[in-house]
């Protein structure tokens, strides 16, 4: 129930509908039509869009040759007692900037261009900088699968059904603040909820990978699954790790229900197909899936290695083009840091029973299960083997210390991100960590404990 808990309270609070909203309003003070009001075009950042690392922004953008004057205007409506901060912009000619500090989740903001005879136009737009207030042991607001937060039997010590679990051990995924999946391991099967609940006890609208919600029944198909734990959802696709099956399930839109069989399989060469692997094209009990861009990445957990597909398949079988955590595609042993099938000491560049995954394609996060660390590539990954940059939970990449401290890590299972903070589930100590910014250093001290009521 831990890896669920990192997921729900993480997606659900940050990764925000993008709104955006486009007021126009032409004053001429003269009434003559042939006056129009100045053009207001903003050229970074996008409206609408994420913003992540500092939460100082420079907003740019261009007016017409006409205007005279240009006002902002920030609202930061996570903070609504707030007053608006209004400043002019720095006017070059027809480009305009202004400086601004964003406040935390969403932010916005309007700019009113003004020329000498006083028409004047206003475009407002909303900016959003993902963050998670949370304080130390901080209660959850609602359980997903129990009726109570004080049980946790599975499917609730009777039948399936649509608001019961049954040994959940991998990710969930919110798509756009209107669905949540969440792979309910043991039961063989996806929950999908149509909104993200607001109250305990919601049962599920529809389930993947079941004819109906009553049904938990593991097989081989295009549609069937064998313990799935991980999801992962962009605007057109659907993923998820058949841990069982040996294999991920690709869908070219998304499911609503159990009968749409999936577009394409990685692991294997057909939807019949499950046996486990050690190669370019194959996968043993991979436990995580997630997608980039036009990157897909795979936490292979047997094979003890991440594999990485620079396109997204579009084929059954394709082989991956870059594995993280071996030398080659042919070794599959923990710890083997050159590559001649002997497990070594752990190094920056090799795993051991790696579970969890996140990235925006620029950055890399792996939960590194039994070397009880989690290791961040600052940049995205572009070579087979290459070494991480920094790790949490030890002091450098050889050591491997099981440790309850701030800083310490003991099995971590899942990892997860906002862009600006990191968030692990550290099972072996029974809680969850969170870090506000991306590590710098080795084994950094996590800000906020939930599951504990210290570190």
């Amino acid at each position: 129930m831990l890896l669920l808990l990192v997921q729900y309270l993480v997606r659900p609070h940050l990764y925000i509908a993008i709104a955006l909203s486009l007021v126009l309003a032409a004053c001429d003070k003269e009434d003559d039509p042939d006056i129009t009001a100045p053009t207001i075009e903003i050229t970074f950042p996008e409206p609408g869009s994420n913003i992540t690392g500092s939460a100082d922004v420079t907003i740019q953008g261009v007016v017409s040759s006409d205007t005279g004057r240009v006002e902002v205007t920030q609202v930061i409506e996570a903070e609504a007692t707030n007053p608006p901060i209004t400043f002019d912009a720095n006017l070059s000619g027809t480009d305009f900037t202004a400086d601004v500090t964003l406040g935390n989740n969403a932010n916005t903001i309007s700019t009113m261009a003004e020329d000498g005879t006083g028409n004047s136009t206003m475009l407002r737009f909303t900016l959003f900088y993902p963050v998670l207030v949370l304080s130390n042991g901080m209660p959850a607001s609602y359980v997903i699968g129990q009726n109570a937060f004080n049980v946790n039997d599975p499917n609730r010590g009777g039948t399936v059904a649509g608001n019961t679990l049954s040994g959940v051990v991998g990710t969930l995924v919110e798509w756009q603040n209107t669905r949540l999946y969440i792979p309910d391991t043991g039961n063989h099967r996806v929950l999908g909820f149509n909104e993200v609940p607001a109250a305990s006890d919601v049962s599920a609208n529809f389930v993947i990978g079941q004819d109906n919600l009553t049904s938990a029944v593991s097989d081989t198909t295009a549609r069937r699954f064998t313990s799935p734990s991980g999801v992962y959802v962009t605007n057109t696709q659907f993923f998820v790790a058949d841990t069982g099956n040996n294999r991920v399930l690709i869908w070219d839109s998304l499911p609503v229900d159990g009968i749409t069989d999936a577009n394409y399989v990685v692991g294997q060469l057909d939807f019949t197909s499950a046996a486990s692997g050690c190669s370019s094209s194959t996968l043993s009990g991979p436990g995580s899936v997630f997608a980039a861009g036009d990157k897909l990445v795979v936490a292979d957990n047997v094979n003890q290695r991440v594999l990485i597909w620079n396109t997204i398949p579009t084929a059954n079988g394709t082989a991956a083009d870059i594995v993280i955590g071996q030398q080659n595609f042919d070794s599959c042993l923990p710890n083997d840091s050159d590559g001649d099938g002997v497990t070594d000491l752990p190094t920056a560049s090799t795993l051991n029973n790696p579970g969890g995954i996140w990235t925006d394609g620029a950055k890399l996060l792996v939960a590194d299960t039994g070397n009880h660390r989690v290791l961040l590539w600052n940049s995205f990954p572009t070579a087979t083997g290459q070494a991480a940059d920094i790790v949490l939970g030890q002091v450098d990449m050889t050591t491997i210390t099981a440790e309850l401290s701030q800083s310490g890590l003991d099995s971590p299972k899942s990892v997860t991100s906002n862009g600006n903070q990191v968030v692990v589930a550290d099972s072996g100590n029974v809680r969850v960590l969170i870090w506000n910014i991306f590590p710098t250093t080795n084994k950094p001290d996590a800000d906020t404990v939930i599951g504990q009521t210290d570190f």
